[in-house]
């Protein structure tokens, strides 16, 4: 399974809906190489990946909750940090069992479930409050 992106996930933010857009479309080559590919080598990078690119992200996000003093800038931090253990954990599991298909899969329906609900959840209540505090025009 893929990430799906449609108009539901749309923050209305431009900078962090296209950093969504480009997440996705990543995310998915990256599945389409570990289903072609399951080699350790394909997982180790898809890995390193997305801790890079989550940081970026994340990063980016977290800025608005300082420049803004953001109220669920706490909540939302979790969030990220939970998201990054979840992924060093699964890294951990393959660098001791090898990334067998089953770490492909577990990493693949994380992503897949996590990032929609993550957008849906936290994301959009972040662009609402800047929408609020008139920071960024609307997309």
């Amino acid at each position: 399974m893929y990430l799906k992106w449609d108009k539901e996930i749309l923050t209305g933010i431009k900078e962090i809906d296209d950093q969504h857009k480009e997440l996705f479309q990543k995310i998915n080559k990256l599945i389409e190489n570990l289903e072609v590919d399951g080699s350790d080598e394909n997982f180790f990078n898809a890995i390193d990946f997305l801790k890079r690119y989550a940081f970026e992200h994340f990063e980016s996000e977290e800025k608005y909750f300082a420049e803004l003093d953001y109220p669920n800038k706490e909540e939302h931090e979790q969030e990220h940090e939970e998201f990054v253990q979840k992924i060093n954990d699964i890294e951990e599991k393959g660098k001791i069992f090898g990334s067998a298909i089953h770490l492909s899969i577990e990493l693949n329906a994380y992503l897949l479930n996590w990032w929609y609900i993550h957008i849906k959840q936290h994301d959009k209540k972040l662009a609402i409050f800047i929408k609020e505090k008139n920071i960024l025009q609307k997309d």
